[in-house]
């Protein structure tokens, strides 16, 4: 799942040159998924929530810089930030969880 979801997130605007950052987040939101779905470190996730993945680290990728911020508004322009999941994948996530033990 890595490497093709590493091909396919350095075809995007803005991350075509940073394959060490993409590594890095792909690494990081396998994680946190992991955490989220109960897995065990040696589980994998999956094929299934590569799209998953994918959606997580554009998200993280377009908030870089902006963390902590809530709302920005700027010469009548205003900007809201949501730490929270989207319901639509937030559904896509749960189907895969497990209870814990």
């Amino acid at each position: 799942m890595r490497e093709k979801l590493i091909n396919d997130l350095l075809e995007y605007p803005g991350l075509s040159e940073k394959e060490d950052l993409v590594r890095d987040l792909i690494d990081d939101c396998i994680h946190e998924l992991k955490d989220l779905l109960n897995y065990e470190e040696a589980d994998e996730l999956p094929e299934a929530l590569s799209g998953v993945v994918k959606e997580l680290i554009l998200m993280k990728f377009h908030r870089m810089g902006a963390e902590g911020l809530t709302s920005v508004s700027r010469s009548g322009v205003s900007e809201n930030y949501s730490d929270e999941l989207p319901v639509k994948l937030r559904r896509r996530i749960y189907r895969y969880r497990k209870m814990r033990r």
